[in-house]
Formats: C-alpha cells, sequence, structure tokens
C-alpha cells in the first residue's frame, strides 16, 4: 500500500519513525509541496487531476490552518517556558482568540445590485446582479484598525462595495452598483456571541443590524493577531455570478 507521510503545524521530518523516515515527506506549510501532495494522490489513484485553479481555495485553507496551529504551538510553549510575568497571553486567552480567528477567517458572498441610468431619466434602473466572494477576517479588522468604536454591519457592506470599485470596475461605465451590498450572515450575532462586541442601539425591525461597540476582547482579539504575525489574507473580491435582469 503507498504511504504518503504529510507533515503539518510547522512539523519536521526528524519526528518521523521508520517506514515513514524513510520517505519523502511533504510540508502542509509550503504552496508547492501541498501541489506535490495533490499530484501524488492523483498518481497513485489513478485519477485525472483538474487545473490547480480549481481547487486552489482548498490549497489556501490547508496551508493557513497549518499555519495557525504552528502559531498556536509557538504561543502556548512560550507560555509555558517563559513563565507566568512574562506571558501576555494566558493559555486559556490564546485557544479562545485562536477560535475565533479561525471562525472569522472564512469566505462570505456579497449580493450586490446593478443600476444603469439612461439618457433622459432621473432615476437608475435596476439591470442586474453581482455575488462576489471575499475574507470575512480582513475587513472586520481594517475596519478596527480605523479606531471605528462601533459597528454596523451596513457600514462595512459600503466599505466593502466601495473596496471592490476600487479593485474592480464595473464593466460598463454607464452601470453602477449599489451604495452597498447583501451579507446573509448575521455578523452583529456572531460578534456578540464571541464576546467582541455589545449591543449599543437595537433595530426593531432587523437585530441583524443593531449597531454595536467593539469590547476590550476585541482589542486583544486584534493584539493577539498581531503578536502572533497571523496570516490575515489580503483584500480579493472573487466573482462567483453575474446576472441580467
Amino acid at each position: 500500500m503507498p504511504l504518503a507521510p504529510v507533515l503539518a503545524s510547522g512539523a519536521d521530518a526528524s519526528i518521523l519513525r521508520a517506514p515513514l523516515s524513510g520517505l519523502n515527506a511533504l510540508s502542509c506549510d509550503e504552496p508547492a509541496q501541498v501541489h506535490q501532495l495533490v499530484d501524488n494522490i492523483a498518481s497513485i489513484l489513478k485519477v485525472t487531476l483538474g487545473s490547480a485553479a480549481s481547487y486552489q481555495r482548498y490549497v489556501d485553507a490547508l496551508i493557513q490552518q497549518s499555519k495557525v496551529e504552528k502559531e498556536q504551538t509557538l504561543s502556548e510553549n512560550r507560555a509555558s517556558t517563559e513563565g507566568a510575568e512574562a506571558s501576555i497571553f494566558t493559555a486559556t486567552e490564546a485557544r479562545d482568540f485562536s477560535h475565533i480567528s479561525q471562525k472569522l477567517d472564512r469566505d462570505i458572498e456579497l449580493l450586490i445590485e446593478l443600476y444603469q441610468k439612461k439618457e433622459g431619466e432621473n432615476n437608475s434602473t435596476k439591470v442586474g446582479e453581482e455575488v462576489y466572494q471575499t475574507n470575512l477576517l480582513r475587513p472586520i479588522i481594517d475596519y478596527v484598525n480605523e479606531g471605528h468604536p462601533t459597528f454596523r454591519k451596513l457600514s462595512l457592506a459600503v466599505r466593502l462595495v466601495r473596496s471592490l470599485d476600487e479593485r474592480h470596475p464595473t464593466i460598463m461605465p454607464d452601470i453602477k452598483r449599489g451604495r452597498f451590498c447583501d451579507i446573509k450572515d448575521n455578523l452583529i450575532l456572531e460578534l456578540q456571541t464571541y464576546g467582541l462586541a455589545t449591543v449599543v442601539e437595537a433595530n426593531r425591525r432587523d437585530p441583524s443590524h443593531n449597531t454595536c461597540q467593539f469590547t476590550e476582547k476585541m482589542y486583544r482579539l486584534k493584539y493577539w493577531l498581531d503578536y502572533n504575525n497571523y496570516p490575515i489574507k489580503d483584500t480579493y473580491f472573487e466573482l462567483i455570478s453575474r446576472r441580467q435582469l
């Protein structure tokens, strides 16, 4: 039976014992080696491998998870060896922040309406919709970095559309995107659940649009991410679909 040893979370080949020690172990921390692993398994299974672009997001997710667990292990090791006096984060706090960051570090979908203003008309007419995918953690941390003490999902939606317009203008100059996008995820509830925000102004019609105030835990999370050099993805937008009405 073919063997394919794989190393993750910063582990190196020194931890392997025979017969695995005699094989070429591939690391989940290196993109090229993850792609090599996929090629090797495809060859063993005698299946045709699709284009790398078709599964790149899963490769990225595996590498990200491996690096996160590596940083968590290093953080816990530092806490145990440096002593309580030199420790910045407790082991419990580090585990909590690692869990929260992994939950927030995911892709979400943005539904954006397209409008066209025709000659001689005062109002714009909705002519289509776009659906984009983007990472959630990056815009939330950027929002905190700008110094905003309160958070609304609508405010984040406006920021995301503005950022999308800067990176990917609409195909036709006379077609404009709406001012904000629709985010299905209940971000307010999620931030409350993790203790990162508290409601300061309730929206009776739709609680997902409550106004929240960030807690000290949010700023501690940001510090933890910085301290551990957490690999937050750069802002990106992947087009999922576009349709005309």
